[in-house]
């Protein structure tokens, strides 16, 4: 039907791109140590886009026919005029970027998951499991224009995710979560690790308000850099005047770190064989020793800037349009932490998603942090990103991913806590 509609499509409109999903979700949840609920969801969807003499008209279905068509092109008619719009051109697609995914998992295999994801809270005292889920995705994208683009990929996602509760004096709380594009998560790890930051967070002591050395666990790296660091390099955010690092290309603006966005990364959360508007995965540099690069671009925001796109078109599903979006925003450095001793260490985040995406600005709570091995206190840490990325930072060695970002953790000289 695709071809079908393609054909009508490039009669009416000067372009036309069509953008399928049809995904299958699995999601086994649980209380304590049982087995609460079971869900299963399947999804087919259409966008279909199109562009006539730069009014561009978008519209989703779950059904792809004629009609879709016809009401894409009469939403165009009535839009205003956007001489940046444009689609993709045709894309050569390597044999290596062409495998899709056989990947599968059954429902036998995540009930195992979820007891093995409980199972570690019956090893610790006053101590329990709170909320598990154990849940997978398989999905297959299409993206084909009128330009002789037809680009297919298929997807497996897992991911694990266990809460938990320590009684003590007062309660603690913890949780770990894991996220891979394989069957390779090791369920009872997640459940330890959880049960670990639970137990050890019982009976917190107080915390000096006063500047010091923060270390950021990689998930409260992801928590912090997702909302303030990473938007600054959207193509779209610069050209909105909604990006610190607009007119800095070229300039040192950070210490000797390095940040690179690539979607071709092997084991990557958001590795793909190309975007979601079909073009090819590559890898951008952004920053090299402190200096940056350049930012991210999607066929729209390269059009507006004179450039071509990077890759990194984005959709929340296929009832939105596309977007810049980072895939695997990697950050590293060479500088290494030498001693965390003294240094308050941080698991994770409260409110980071309150951080001011444009100047960099955050004020979060800490999550299960700790002080020379002692647990402490919730916390206020608070700060500027940028600022603080600009003198000596160091990096550990852990280096995970948990969303688009991918890093180790990283020590901060100079942060505000107040305790």
């Amino acid at each position: 039907m695709i071809e079908a509609v393609l054909k009508r499509l490039s009669e009416a409109a000067d372009e036309a791109e069509i953008f399928s999903v049809k995904s299958k979700s699995t999601t086994i949840k649980t209380t304590r140590s049982e087995i609460e609920s079971f869900k299963e969801k399947s999804t087919t969807g259409y966008g279909v886009r199109v562009i006539i003499g730069s009014k561009m008209g978008f519209y989703f279905t779950n059904k792809l026919d004629l009609t879709a068509a016809e009401k894409a092109v009469k939403i165009a008619g009535a839009s205003q005029k956007d001489e940046f719009q444009g689609l993709a051109q045709q894309m050569k697609v390597k044999a290596e970027e062409n495998t899709m995914s056989e990947i599968v998992m059954t429902v036998d295999e995540g009930i195992e998951m979820a007891r093995q994801l409980v199972s570690p809270a019956g090893d610790y005292k006053e101590l329990h499991a709170t909320t598990g889920t154990v849940s997978w995705s398989t999905s297959k994208i299409t993206v084909a224009n009128t330009h002789g683009l037809w680009a297919e990929k298929s997807e497996f996602t897992l991911a694990a995710y266990l809460g938990t509760v320590a009684t003590g004096v007062e309660q603690s709380t913890g949780f770990h979560y894991e996220v891979s594009r394989e069957k390779d998560i090791d369920a009872y790890e997640v459940g330890d690790a959880a049960c670990r930051l639970a137990s050890d967070s019982l009976n917190p002591g107080p915390v000096d308000t006063g500047r010091t050395r923060v270390v950021l666990r990689p998930m409260a790296v992801s928590d912090l850099f997702e909302n303030t660091l990473a938007p600054s390099f959207s193509a779209d955010s610069v050209q909105r005047g909604r990006s610190m690092l607009g007119d800095q290309v070229g300039e040192e603006i950070f210490s000797k770190l390095d940040i690179v966005d690539d979607a071709t990364l092997s084991g990557g959360l958001m590795t793909e064989p190309f975007d979601d508007e079909g073009v090819s995965a590559e890898k951008t540099r952004l920053v090299t020793k402190g200096v940056l690069k350049g930012f991210l671009y999607d066929t729209y925001t390269a059009n507006k800037g004179g450039t071509v796109s990077t890759g990194n078109a984005g959709r929340a599903s296929y009832a939105g349009l596309p977007g810049v979006s980072a895939s695997n925003f990697i950050v590293s450095g060479s500088n290494k932490i030498e001693d965390e001793k003294g240094a308050l260490i941080v698991h994770g985040l409260v409110g980071a998603h309150t951080a001011n995406p444009i100047s960099g600005d955050f004020s979060c709570e800490t999550r299960n942090a700790f002080l020379n091995g002692k647990p402490v206190k919730k916390a206020i840490v608070s700060g500027n990103v940028f600022e603080l990325l600009k003198s000596g930072v160091r990096f550990g060695t852990d280096v995970k991913q948990y969303s688009s970002i991918r890093s180790p953790s990283i020590e901060l000289p100079d942060v505000m806590v107040v305790g």
